[in-house]
C-alpha cells in the first residue's frame, strides 16, 4: 500500500515479469531442443539415418551455425501429416505376390 498524500493509501500493483514464450527461443517453458542422437534413439534409427533424413529435408530441424537441434513435438507432426497411411488407405496398396498367388 502507498500513502498518497491525503491519509488515503492506493494498492500498489506490480505486475510478474513477462516470459518469453515464443517458440524456439532457448531459455523458455517451451519444449527443450533435442540432439541427432536423441531423435535417432526415439525413431530406433542410426544417426547417419538421422542426417540423410535432414538433407533430404525429410525431418524438421533448427540449425544455428553447426549446431542441429530438433523439437520431438514437430518431428511427430511432420511424419503424422506427411508419412501417416490410414486403413482406407492401406486397402489400395497393391499386395505382395506371395498374397495374390494363393488366390
Amino acid at each position: 500500500m502507498k500513502d498518497n498524500g491525503n491519509n488515503q493509501t492506493t494498492p500498489v500493483v506490480t505486475a510478474a515479469p513477462a516470459r518469453n514464450t515464443s517458440p524456439g527461443i532457448i531459455g523458455t517453458d517451451a519444449e527443450p531442443f533435442i540432439t541427432k542422437q536423441e531423435v535417432g534413439s526415439r525413431m530406433r534409427k542410426p544417426v547417419r539415418t538421422i542426417e540423410d533424413w535432414m538433407r533430404r529435408r525429410i525431418i524438421p530441424f533448427y540449425k544455428v551455425g553447426q549446431a542441429v537441434r530438433f523439437r520431438w513435438s514437430e518431428v511427430q507432426a511432420h511424419f503424422a501429416a506427411r508419412y501417416r497411411v490410414d486403413a482406407e488407405d492401406s486397402a489400395t496398396i497393391a499386395p505382395s505376390t506371395n498374397e495374390s498367388s494363393h488366390a
